[in-house]
């Protein structure tokens, strides 16, 4: 996608030295849960830094196999005219719009059991995502910084995600929330 820029002579780079997919939680858990943070810089090539007011960024959760499901997508507005091209995107955190159709939430994503079925178009193979016990999942920031057609998008590259954003798994076992376990201590 970046033969959009290439054709007009601008090249937006995406320097992903410092990116960092970070767990993190919010203080109101119950309302917010969990989420990612996901950082980077865009800069053109003749290394200036973009720094347009209004960016839109759109975020996609996806599976890691050949099926290519969207799990999870959500749109932001960046101000970046005062940051030197750098953007930290918090994933699920209520400053984003989520637009995808599916309605499983961030921990179901990231679970590494059942069985996610998702609306049709969703996946590039079926329309259900069985992950293993072991599978990681991928994103992809793609963006619009106000320089060609609203509607239009610039991707990033797919990167994966390693298990550290998966331990919102650890907030469940076996699908039990913390609430329905029962905990004995010294065999009482």
């Amino acid at each position: 996608m970046l033969n959009n820029y290439k054709n007009n002579n601008f090249v937006i780079l995406i320097i992903l030295q410092n990116l960092f997919l970070l767990l993190y939680f919010n203080v109101a858990f119950a309302t917010s849960g969990a989420g990612l943070n996901y950082q980077g810089r865009l800069i053109d090539p003749s290394g200036k830094a973009v720094v347009g007011s209004s960016v839109k960024f759109k975020l996609q959760i996806r599976s890691p196999g050949n099926e290519n499901c969207l799990l999870y997508e959500e749109e932001q507005t960046k101000d970046l005219s005062q940051a030197d091209g750098v953007y930290s995107l918090s994933i699920n955190d209520g400053t984003g719009t989520r637009t995808d159709s599916s309605s499983y939430s961030i921990d179901q994503i990231f679970a590494n059991r059942g069985t996610l079925t998702l609306p049709a178009g969703s996946c590039a193979l079926g329309n259900s995502y069985s992950p293993s016990q072991y599978d990681g999942r991928k994103i992809q920031m793609l963006f619009n910084d106000g320089t060609f057609a609203a509607g239009t998008w610039e991707s990033g590259p797919i990167m994966a995600i390693s298990f550290v954003p998966t331990a919102i798994e650890a907030l469940q076992l076996s699908g039990y929330k913390k609430e329905q376990v029962l905990k004995l201590a010294d065999g009482v």
